[in-house]
């Protein structure tokens, strides 16, 4: 999951270096001339000023509104709930997220469940495990419904929140008296689905960021050589 980060710093700090050192000197050079500029190099010149100005505030705010929302966010569970659970909604980002956590308690159910402790108690240690407070909330109301006497594939399945794959698996373990096995399983199936769609989304990720690149040299291209070269075709030099 690293590289697709380094991918988006590179391509920013490329961004950065562009609109910082590159743009203002050919914004001088555009000045001298004298010619007339287009609305998209005014555009350029607006944002790489902009971005000269105020770059501080530009890193500043990002890590204060992230800084600020996981502090918030850990002294309100409401606040958490409602983050954790627009997280789950990000296309690629939310998917990958709830298979990660679903792996890891499944795992450490499997683990506790084959120790020979009971389903509460591990219901307890496994939702620990958990990052999204919606998934952990969630274990929480089934350990009320499988405490009513509800079986743990119907106490998941009334949760809403988990898929099918492990709703039905839970159910296959019950049934045939085999759940840590069961619960393996899907444990190793999710780790095989979070590496690909890791890999999935490093393919993805790799052009469009290229695409992006490619969009903003062939913006500042035109900002900077559209304006000469129409002042050439005009006669201007």
């Amino acid at each position: 999951i690293y590289y697709p980060i380094f991918l988006v710093l590179l391509m920013l700090t490329v961004m950065i270096v562009m609109m910082v050192m590159v743009i203002p000197k050919l914004s001088t050079l555009l000045e001298s001339l004298n010619i007339t500029m287009p609305f998209y190099t005014k555009a350029l010149l607006a944002t790489s000023g902009f971005i000269v100005s105020y770059w501080y505030l530009l890193l500043i705010i990002p890590i204060a509104l992230f800084i600020g929302l996981k502090f918030a966010a850990h002294h309100s569970s409401k606040l958490r709930y409602k983050v954790d659970a627009a997280t789950l909604k990000i296309p690629i980002i939310g998917p990958l997220l709830m298979k990660i956590d679903l792996a890891r308690f499944c795992h450490f159910f499997a683990i506790t469940y084959k120790s020979g402790m009971g389903i509460i108690e591990c219901l307890q240690i496994s939702k620990d495990v958990l990052n999204n407070k919606v998934l952990h909330d969630s274990i929480e109301e089934v350990q009320k419904n499988d405490v009513e006497g509800m079986r743990l594939a119907d106490a998941l399945i009334a949760t809403g929140k988990f898929p099918k794959l492990v709703t039905r698996m839970f159910g296959v373990g019950e049934n045939s008296g085999n759940l840590d096995q069961a619960l393996q399983n899907i444990n190793e199936f999710y780790d095989r689905e979070v590496n690909d769609s890791i890999n999935t989304f490093v393919e993805m990720l790799q052009p469009v960021l290229t695409l992006m690149m490619g969009l903003l040299l062939m913006w500042i291209t035109l900002a900077v050589f559209g304006p000469v070269y129409s002042s050439f075709q005009g006669g201007n030099f």
